[in-house]
């Protein structure tokens, strides 16, 4: 054997090694930490849009045959999403005085199933600003937390929303058995909304 054809296959031998090291050093999932990191925008950008009732910047994180289950809600295609997220806002807006959310969002859990699709577990909270007395400057308390349940879909180079559930494992105070009065109802209070429990 030649020495040219030598060094060849011990090139061609380590070449291999390293691709087989690559491989196991590489998570299952392909680690994708770009894509990760643009899913997690995806929420926070959601909770933006829904603490400041901007339906239009809500619509653009879905799918166009996109769909949110709240409880008995199910909320499908871009003019049904924008019409749901302003009737929420106007009825915040309605409170007296005008009521303030803020959404947390925390552990996101994502699991790619494919190039272009992906499930992702997120825990939720909401915050709100209650003011049971006129003239005060209210008192923020938490009103409910859960868990999305996701199912992601890439069109056109973007992750979106193809289908959004939302789950409860802290029902909201105004769907208790709370002081009547005294702490307005959240705007999707919906007792049927899917409860979380592990």
């Amino acid at each position: 054997m030649g020495w040219r054809h030598l060094s060849g296959v011990i090139v061609a031998t380590l070449s291999l090694s390293g691709a087989a090291l690559a491989a196991q050093a590489q998570p299952a999932d392909g680690y994708r930490a770009l894509e990760r990191i643009e899913i997690r925008e995806l929420f926070d950008r959601y909770a933006w849009a829904m603490d400041y009732g901007d339906s239009d910047a809500f619509v653009k994180l879905f799918a166009d045959d996109g769909i949110v289950v709240a409880g008995a809600q199910e909320v499908k295609g871009p003019t049904a999403l924008r019409d749901w997220v302003a009737s929420l806002w106007k009825l915040t807006l309605a409170l007296d005085p005008p009521n303030r959310i803020l959404h947390s969002i925390s552990n996101v859990k994502i699991d790619f199933k494919s190039s272009d699709t992906a499930h992702a577990d997120v825990m939720w909270t909401e915050i709100w600003r209650t003011d049971p007395y006129k003239g005060s400057r209210g008192i923020w308390a938490v009103r409910q937390s859960g868990v999305y349940h996701d199912e992601l879909v890439k069109r056109n180079g973007r992750w979106l929303f193809g289908r959004h559930v939302l789950a409860q494992s802290l029902p909201s105070v105004g769907c208790a058995d709370g002081p009547p009065g005294t702490v307005p109802p959240p705007p999707f209070c919906d007792p049927s909304l899917t409860r979380h429990t592990n």
